[in-house]
This record gives structure tokens, sequence and C-alpha cells, in this order.
């Protein structure tokens, strides 16, 4: 079951909260389920701070990713995921 909060940051995937500050990521696992069972863009956000995080977000099926507060702290992050994504 999946449902997008009204402030369009926070998912709703089974008995968790996933999006901006979330205490857990959406895994690869769930994106994979998604993307095998919606043909809709997926826009995966929360707790993305790393470029590896991308690429395998980017892997599982995720169409664009949200990232947020990592860039607040990491000046070099935005860079760091241009460039992975280029190679990707």
């Amino acid at each position: 079951w999946v449902a997008c909060g009204s402030n369009h940051r926070d998912y709703w995937l089974g008995r968790e909260w996933y999006g901006s500050g979330a205490a857990n990521p959406i895994s690869e696992k769930m994106i994979e389920s998604c993307r095998n069972n919606v043909e809709l863009p997926i826009i995966i956000g929360g707790g993305i701070d790393s470029a590896e995080k991308v690429i395998s977000n980017c892997k599982a099926g995720a169409d664009i990713i949200v990232v947020g507060n990592a860039i607040e702290k990491n000046d070099d992050l935005i860079k760091e995921i241009a460039q992975a994504v280029k190679q990707f």
C-alpha cells in the first residue's frame, strides 16, 4: 500500500513513514517493487546523502531523485551526484 502525504514529502509504505528527515530511506527493493507495478514516474526522496545512494536508487527504477537536507550539510554533494549521474 502506497500513499503520498499532503505535503508531497512524506510517503506511507507499509507501516513506516519515509521522506524528509525519515529514520530510514526507501529501500531499493521497494523501489523495484513500485517500478514493476506502476507505469508512472517514481520520485524518491528522504535519506539520500551520497552519490552512491542516488545511483542505487536509479538502478532500482527511480525516475527522479530529490535531495534536500544532505546538500545543506555537504556543499560538494550536488557536484558528486551530478558526476555520478553523468556516468550512469
